[in-house]
């Protein structure tokens, strides 16, 4: 038993640190590069807004996401346990903040396309649907993976 939590805990503290470069990279690709962008091309700070809003709305629930699941991972890698109901909570909640963030981003850049015409949105290649369904899918399987630790806490007591 005590092999299988030490092995749970270096499982989550390399997951820690790959979760922690990947929101890092994201910060960087999602608000950094379009930041950079907006201010070497010296167009109407306006319009640069209105054009990269939605992406960084969309990064930045990636990155926060991330770093709710490294703060998780960071307890599992402590702990060692990770089907308490904390950490599925918390993962729950990066589930939902990638959901609401590429929903938001989504209809920010609906509404800055309408806003500013002919010029296009950077939309990061439907970055907003597909974190819709990432965390609509993570909820989802946060969903079964609570009631099997309810299940196998019923077990556990019965047995």
């Amino acid at each position: 038993m005590k092999e299988n939590t030490n092995k749970i805990k270096k499982t989550a503290q390399g997951m820690t640190i790959t979760f922690g470069l990947f929101s890092l990279f994201m910060l960087f690709v999602g608000v950094v590069s379009p930041l950079v962008d907006m201010f070497r091309r010296g167009e109407m700070l306006e319009t640069l807004f209105f054009r990269y809003i939605g992406s960084i709305i969309c990064a930045l629930a990636v990155f926060a996401a991330f770093l709710i699941m490294i703060l998780a991972l960071h307890t599992i890698a402590k702990v060692g346990n990770p089907f308490s109901d904390k950490n599925i909570k918390t993962f729950k909640l990066s589930g939902n903040v990638m959901t609401y963030g590429g929903l938001f981003g989504s209809m920010f850049s609906v509404f800055s396309q309408n806003r500013l015409g002919d010029a296009a949105t950077v939309e990061m290649y439907g970055l907003g649907f597909g974190l819709i369904i990432c965390g609509i899918v993570v909820v989802m399987f946060l969903e079964l993976l609570r009631y099997g630790s309810k299940v196998q806490d019923e077990l556990d007591t019965i047995a």
